[in-house]
Parts: structure tokens; sequence; C-alpha cells
């Protein structure tokens, strides 16, 4: 996720946002007497481009996009995704990309739009930040959830669940936008 334009964050400044991210949807099969549905095909509803992070010889391979700071609400086809910034450095901070992990995003569908679970990003430095994911609707938003959409719901892994919270990632090698 970039951020166009970056946010410049002065020395020990919290900041909550607003971005969007892109979702996609599963199509899925069910008998009329199987209690368990089979997924066809699952794809984005927007083009996404394709990127790598991390080291060259293990790169991670990743959706990518770009989002400006929403005011309202994000546009359809589109997620809100609120996140709340805290800069613990003394220096000032340029916030210009996010990699983030699509599982740890549940997504709330509201009677007016789509929202994830909020980010808490806490900067220590100008190479790192440790990211943290809530596991609750964002309580400071008036409309209530219709329904919640997780992969975690679909398939827990006791391993990712164990490593959630406040992961440390630093910049890495980023090419291929």
């Amino acid at each position: 996720l970039a951020l166009k334009p970056a946010i410049i964050l002065l020395p020990h400044e919290n900041r909550t946002l607003s971005l969007e991210r892109p979702i996609s949807i599963e199509l899925q099969v069910q008998a009329q007497r199987d209690v368990e549905s089979h997924p066809i095909f699952k794809f984005p509803l927007v083009r996404l481009k394709m990127t790598s992070y991390g080291k060259v010889q293990k790169a991670m391979l990743c959706y990518y996009w770009q989002s400006q700071l929403l005011t309202a609400q994000a546009r359809d086809l589109f997620a809100s995704v609120p996140i709340d910034l805290k800069n613990e450095t003394k220096d000032c901070v340029s916030f210009q990309k996010l990699i983030i992990y699509k599982n740890y995003l549940q997504l709330y569908i509201l009677p007016t739009q789509l929202l994830t679970c909020a980010i808490h990003v806490k900067i220590t430095s100008k190479q790192d930040a440790y990211i943290k994911y809530e596991d609750h609707y964002p309580y400071h938003f008036t409309e209530k959830p219709i329904k919640t959409v997780s992969d975690l719901d679909q398939n827990p892994s006791k391993f990712l669940k164990k490593f959630k919270t406040f992961k440390r990632k630093g910049t890495g090698i980023e090419y291929g936008f």
C-alpha cells in the first residue's frame, strides 16, 4: 500500500487516518443438501499490480496499490482501512508505504460502506516500524457491521495467530512497481 502523497510525521506525533484497499470476491458452489461450499474462483474486483518485497533471493510476491487519504468513505470496490500512526522517534518521518497482510484484515460490511479492522503502526526509526492488527470492529464508527468476513475465520492457523501482533518490518528491497 503506497500513500500518494506521503505523510510527514513530526517527532512523537500520533495521527489517525483512513486509506483504502481493493476487495476481492470468491465464487462458490454449494449443493442443496451439501453443508460445505466449494470455491470455484477468487479474484480482485480491480486490476492490481504485482511487486516483490524483501531480499532478492527470498522475495515475497505482493499486490501493490496506491491510496490517498480518505476524507469520506472509500470508493466502490474498495474498503476503508483505519490506521493509527505513532512516531516514536525524535525526527520527522516520511510515511510513504505500508506492507500489510490481508489475512489479518477482517472485512466489515456496513450498510453504507466496507471497512477493515484498524492497523496500529509504531514507527521506531526511519527504517523500522511495528504493526499490530486489531481483531475486532473499530468501535469509533457509529455504524454497526451487518457481516464480518475474515480469512482467519475460514482457516485459522495457531502459528499465524501467535505472531499476529507487533511484528517488525524493515524497508527491504522493492522492485516491480
